[in-house]
């Protein structure tokens, strides 16, 4: 038996309620509840992870492909992992996520209409919405900050900028290697230049003059 505490006129009184029959159910689905959870929250950090990783690439092509490649060779190998990101990570990862969260809505209403009675306090009637709430915000407010300033549609105005700058680069390039110009940069020859040390001059030593003996003249 489940015993449950309500108030009615500033009294205290215990309403004895049976176990619900549908125990094994609600087990099942919170357990789904808990991995689908879990699910969602690996799913971005594992976006934001590869995120990092393209974005080390991109920043070690554009500090040492400078060297080795003209200005448009390297701008464009910088663009393509963050492209690639956008691509083929951001927005697979991002769909999937949205059906997760979905799922985790259904589970949400599976949970309320198994657990919850209408014999509950009025603030326990609400049940789980944590991601129904999540899922719909900014749905009744067409211009709200919550459903204009999301993650993914700040991702995609990026990632549709990086798209145009790898295609202009890309022309870039294109036209260059019609002209026949280098794609790399020309190395200069090594020069080494050898300083001789020049010589200190040493005073050339002065010969002292040599003393003569005086001679005395004889006394008469």
């Amino acid at each position: 038996m489940v015993t449950v505490r309500l108030r009615n006129n500033g009294e205290v009184e215990t309403y004895e309620m049976p176990e619900s029959p549908y125990k094994e159910a609600v087990e099942i689905y919170k357990m789904e509840y808990e991995k689908a959870a879990e699910r969602y929250n690996n799913l971005y950090n594992a976006a934001w992870t590869n995120f990092s990783y393209m974005a080390l690439v991109a920043g070690g092509l554009l500090t040492f492909g400078g060297a080795r490649f003209v200005t448009p060779v390297t701008a464009l190998l910088a663009c393509i992992p963050l492209l690639f990101w956008w691509i083929a990570t951001f927005e697979p990862l991002n769909r999937y996520g949205d059906k997760v969260l979905k799922e985790l809505g259904d589970i949400e209403n599976a949970l309320n209409a198994l657990c919850i009675s209408q014999d509950f306090p009025p603030d326990a009637r609400k049940g789980l919405t944590h991601f129904r709430r999540f899922a719909d915000r900014g749905k009744n407010e067409p211009l709200s900050v919550e459903k204009i300033w999301r993650v993914r549609y700040v991702v995609r105005i990026v990632g549709v900028i990086f798209l145009l700058m790898t295609l202009g680069f890309a022309i870039k390039v294109g036209m260059l290697w019609a002209k026949g110009k280098p794609l790399t940069v020309k190395s200069e020859p090594l020069k080494v230049f050898l300083a001789t040390p020049t010589p200190t001059p040493v005073p050339t030593p002065v010969a002292l003059p040599s003393s003569t003996p005086v001679s005395k003249s004889p006394k008469t």
